[in-house]
């Protein structure tokens, strides 16, 4: 397990993580506070897979793709859930090793 500096945002969403993390695996984990005030790690499958360099010394950066299947989703129009059967979201990941 190697420490990153690292940043990850969806990539058509505004929700972002950001600071210090860690690399095992190829997946990057963060951890995080929720809106509520628990602690939790975001999880970004492959993220060392898919982040190349990016010119500068141990840094990486990309776009992750993660898959889900049988996502529920509220239907605003006809007021209940529906369920979506793949659903994809893009993350903008950046990291650079920490040494």
């Amino acid at each position: 397990m190697k420490k990153v500096v690292c940043s990850a945002q969806k990539r058509y969403g505004n929700q972002k993580w950001s600071g210090l993390g860690y690399i095992a695996e190829d997946n990057l984990f963060i951890p995080a506070i929720s809106k509520n005030g628990k602690p939790y790690i975001k999880v970004i499958e492959d993220a060392k897979k898919y982040c190349a360099p990016n010119g500068r010394d141990k840094e990486f950066s990309g776009i992750v793709t993660e898959a889900h299947e049988d996502v529920s989703i509220f239907n605003q129009e006809k007021d209940r859930y529906e369920t979506i059967d793949y659903l994809e979201v893009e993350y903008l990941v950046w990291f650079k090793y920490a040494d």
